[in-house]
């Protein structure tokens, strides 16, 4: 049983490219947005160890991961579209289990990204909140700040593209 978990736990990073963390290294196209936001999984079963967003328009995408650090994730992968907030999940029980969070695939969420033009694009911070019924809420908090995750990322920016673009963000801020 621990090694179908480990297993499990080697697998998904792999796909879902959170094993090697954070890196923004040069853009798959001229077009590419980053995209970023926090989950506060302190009060869930799990830890934050995946998101899943896909393209819906104006052509429908696989689904996609983003990179994981400390409830950050952050993606560079979307260009002008709009996007769904597909899932997110994690590990407990030391990582051995995994459990996956699905986000109600009907409707726009809050979270849910449309992007005009490339530039950085904060989707919020938000804490995971269990509902009554066994399911969840993600309930959108102050902290971290969009202006507190840009600087955490630029320490992850190993090309000019990425570093322009959250410096331009900043200015803004």
């Amino acid at each position: 049983m621990y090694l179908r978990g480990l297993f499990l736990l080697v697998i998904t990073l792999v796909i879902t490219g959170c094993g090697g963390g954070i890196r923004l290294d040069s853009p798959d196209n001229d077009n590419a947005s980053l995209v970023f936001g926090y989950i506060d999984m302190s009060d869930a079963p799990s830890d934050l160890a995946y998101v899943r967003m896909m393209r819906i328009r104006p052509d429908i995408s696989e689904e996609r991961g983003a990179a994981i650090h400390d409830g950050m994730f952050v993606s560079t992968w979307q260009t002008p579209g709009s996007y769904k907030f597909v899932s997110f999940g994690g590990y407990y029980n030391n990582g051995l289990n995994s459990i996956s969070y699905r986000m109600p695939a009907q409707g726009k969420n809050e979270i849910d990204p449309v992007i005009k033009k490339p530039g950085a694009h904060f989707l919020g911070s938000y804490k995971y909140v269990k509902t009554e019924d066994n399911g969840f809420d993600l309930v959108r908090v102050q902290q971290p700040t969009e202006k507190t995750l840009l600087l955490k990322i630029k320490e992850y920016s190993t090309h000019p593209y990425w570093t322009s673009m959250i410096d331009n963000r900043l200015k803004e801020l």
